[in-house]
């Protein structure tokens, strides 16, 4: 830009600059309120301008003008009176018209011209950079957002794929061996012998496996959704099991249930994370005693298929939302994340004492 406006003011300067025209040295006769002194010195320029061939060659071809030019020298030559100066002001009007007219239509049109196309023709330059510039910008911008993107996909498909392998490795082990261990321990209570304090630590036994079972079943029942459910049957038993884990008043609405049981994997999957890493959230950090889960469709939607919106609002202690704490910063980052994987947007709303609200629409 620098090297452009160094050339713009060049070219601007190389225009022809006449140092002394006829308008000047009218002006400064004007102005002196046609003194004796001026009169003399704008007879001698008025000569000398004479002589300047190409700044009046308009006197070559008007003889009008040039008639007007030889009154103005013949009337500033002697001293004037009163009516000497009237015509005299006449006499300069029309020949100033003549000589600015000339002017135009001559050398200076063109060469005014010829400026004037090339600085449009360097503006286009200096425009069409700009627009390549932008242009580039935005193409790095927009692949950046996509490697962005295309990042936090795969991270969190690889959460995802980790949580699956880890559902299969506790259903195939933990949860099969906790069951056969409460098998095993049912056949032993006719070897226990009547003693009191062995019924006892039996019965300790048995309720500890049963726990251990129930919460190991609670555990693979909130990992992933079974896509080959219904939808709204999915978000149902993840909040029953989380309300019998949590022991917290997790109350449920789903409005147009066929909207959402036409939801392909990829999106039962995200709803049923953030459901889920919405209510633990609120369990662990929010101190709440109530849970609303909401399920229903943009009633001012246009599209063909309505906008899907789900209310997750707690009335717990609520948080600063402008300085989250670094437990909690990652969960929720991570639903707002799944929410854009589906297109959609993910609203955290939170005041201190006053709970959350958590809105996914998409």
């Amino acid at each position: 830009m620098k090297k452009i406006s160094l050339f713009l003011i060049l070219l601007l300067f190389s225009l022809p600059f006449f140092a002394k025209d006829f308008s000047d040295i009218y002006s400064d006769f004007y102005k002196s309120d046609f003194s004796e002194a001026a009169r003399v010195q704008f007879y001698q320029e008025l000569q000398e301008l004479k002589n300047q061939d190409d700044t009046l060659f308009v006197l070559q071809d008007n003889e009008d003008a040039k008639a007007n030019f030889d009154k103005i020298a013949e009337l500033s030559s002697h001293p004037m009176n009163e009516a000497d100066i009237k015509a005299f002001q006449f006499y300069a009007y029309e020949f100033s018209q003549a000589y600015v007219s000339s002017h135009i239509t001559g050398e200076h049109l063109l060469t005014w011209t010829i400026t004037g196309f090339c600085i449009l023709i360097l503006f286009m330059i200096v425009l069409l950079r700009y627009a390549v510039n932008k242009e580039e910008k935005y193409r790095k911008l927009k692949n950046l957002s996509e490697i962005t993107k295309a990042v936090e996909e795969a991270t969190i498909q690889i959460q995802d794929s980790e949580r699956s392998a880890l559902y299969q490795t506790l259903h195939d082990t933990v949860s099969q061996n906790t069951k056969a261990e409460q098998i095993f321990t049912e056949k032993l209570e006719d070897y226990i012998p009547k003693d009191k304090t062995a019924r006892e630590l039996y019965e300790s036994i048995k309720k500890i496996q049963n726990t251990n079972l129930t919460e190991v079943r609670n555990i693979l029942n909130t990992y992933s959704a079974n896509t080959e459910k219904d939808f709204c049957q999915n978000i149902t038993e993840l909040c029953t099991t989380l309300k019998n884990s949590t022991k917290l008043d997790i109350k449920l609405l789903i409005q147009n249930q066929e909207a959402f049981s036409q939801a392909d994997k990829k999106e039962k999957e995200s709803i049923y994370n953030i459901t889920k890493e919405a209510v633990n959230n609120a369990f662990r950090h929010a101190n709440c005693e109530s849970i609303s889960v909401i399920l229903r469709t943009d009633s001012k939607s246009t599209s063909r298929a309505p906008r899907k919106i789900l209310l997750i609002i707690d009335d717990g202690k609520g948080f600063d939302t402008q300085s989250v704490d670094k437990s909690l910063h990652h969960g929720l980052e991570i639903m707002k994340k799944r929410a854009e994987l589906i297109g959609g947007t993910c609203t955290i709303k939170s005041e201190i004492d006053s709970g959350t609200e958590i809105s996914v629409e998409w």
